[in-house]
């Protein structure tokens, strides 16, 4: 069986019956699929990524979903380091992966990412924003998700006009000579034995 998919509408829900419910500002940073289906690259997704700068702010938003019904997918995940710091689900099957800080297991959430983002909306206290498209690339390139998984969502990005200044400036500052860049030229490898090329895999893969 197909796995479900999400529309924006559904997240939407969530994020407006979710919203009163926290007390005091936070931002999240939508990041993955459900970013490129709010920016019309993609119908729908398997899931959200949620990325936050502080765990206080992590921590707001996993209590204001545990408020509307989500239950921790791995209980007791909360007190664990995983790669997502907290993983919820509600009874629609819509999961919720929470990130604080770090993501994908060592990209970081900089200055300049939260400069490039942009503001979806705000929901109460809680004010959420679209990682861009160069930064959601890099977060996808690299998963350590076998081929194909991602490699539809690559090449959609690269075809809709990557800013490859802003790309290759993040892959100098988090991934170059870094363990995540293993899982980087695999997945740009692929990309190029398949016909595509660009000023990223140019630069890992000369």
């Amino acid at each position: 069986m197909l796995d479900r998919q999400y529309t924006n509408q559904d997240i939407l829900n969530v994020l407006e019956t979710a919203g009163p419910n926290i007390r005091s500002p936070v931002t999240a940073y939508f990041i993955g699929g459900c970013a490129m289906t709010f920016r019309n690259l993609k119908p729908s997704t398997k899931d959200v990524d949620v990325l936050f700068s502080d765990d206080v702010s992590e921590k707001s938003m996993f209590e204001a979903l545990m408020q509307i019904g989500f239950e921790e997918l791995f209980p007791g995940a909360h007190e664990l380091e995983l790669n997502a710091k907290d993983i919820l689900v509600n009874s629609d099957g819509l999961q919720f992966d929470l990130f604080t800080k770090i993501v994908m297991g060592g990209l970081r959430l900089t200055p300049a990412m939260q400069r490039r983002a942009s503001t979806l909306g705000s929901y109460g206290e809680l004010a959420v924003c679209l990682a861009s498209k160069e930064d959601f690339y890099l977060f996808k390139a690299i998963t350590d998700r076998p081929f194909p998984r991602d490699f539809e969502d690559l090449i959609t990005l690269q075809q809709s006009s990557l800013d490859w200044k802003s790309v290759l400036s993040e892959y100098a500052a988090q991934i170059q000579g870094r363990p995540l860049e293993q899982n980087l030229r695999r997945k740009l490898t692929e990309l190029k034995k398949a016909g595509y090329d660009n000023p990223l895999i140019r630069h890992v893969l000369r």
